[in-house]
């Protein structure tokens, strides 16, 4: 009778013990899905759409334009033609990596416009897929990348271009730890941006995109 009841108590520690486990591993489920759902939306869900286009006059009386299409999967590809005097130059690159943003713009004062890309990407330092600032040239019929950061001051969020005292400038959202954003100014420097300064510090990410965009409207020529 003894064994008996103690095979009972013990069984019925068994499902009791279960239960909790189980129990724990819904709570857990729950937890987690609420926290991504509380967190910051994921840069990988977003994505230029095909088709974004740019138009430049150069100095020499060229005209330069530039789109982006979808490739395979996530890729993206960069079509680039200059025309002139009749002739017509090409340049095509294929980028392996989705791109969410875009600008074109002379930032480095040669009076060719480049191509800024906010893209989705891993680097050698950071495994994680993030948003890099990468900025193309088109030269010769051929587009070359002029910079491939893995980072600027802190990672990036979104980026524009401005013009301030006569040339361009690179105005960017970036994240602090604390979980909110700076606003920053970069300008081109020999081989990449340099920093200039930061605007705003510790503010929401809709104050930082308020701030550019009052930024875009009081730029100056």
């Amino acid at each position: 009778m003894y064994r008996y009841f103690s095979r009972i108590s013990h069984g019925g520690a068994c499902a009791f013990r279960d239960a909790v486990r189980t129990q724990s591993r819904i709570y857990a489920f729950v937890l987690l899905h609420v926290a991504s759902a509380c967190a910051e939306p994921d840069e990988n869900r977003f994505r230029t759409a095909p088709g974004k286009f740019f138009l430049s006059v150069l100095p020499d009386g060229d005209t330069l334009d530039v789109s982006l299409h979808a490739g395979s999967e996530t890729g993206t590809v960069i079509v680039a033609r200059r025309r002139g005097a009749g002739d017509v130059l090409s340049a095509r690159r294929y980028l392996s990596f989705p791109v969410t943003r875009a600008e074109c713009a002379d930032i480095t004062g040669d009076g060719i416009p480049e191509l800024l890309l906010g893209v989705i990407k891993k680097t050698r330092f950071d495994r994680r897929a993030r948003l890099r600032l990468f900025v193309y040239a088109v030269h010769g019929g051929v587009v070359r990348p002029l910079w491939l950061g893995s980072r600027l001051g802190m990672p990036l969020r979104d980026f524009t271009v401005l013009r301030r005292n006569g040339r361009t400038v690179i105005a960017t959202i970036e994240r602090e730890r604390n979980g909110r954003c700076a606003v920053g100014i970069w300008k081109w420097h020999v081989f990449g941006p340099r920093f200039v300064a930061y605007e705003s510090r510790s503010i929401t990410v809709a104050a930082a995109k308020r701030r550019l965009l009052t930024m875009k409207a009081q730029e100056s020529p």
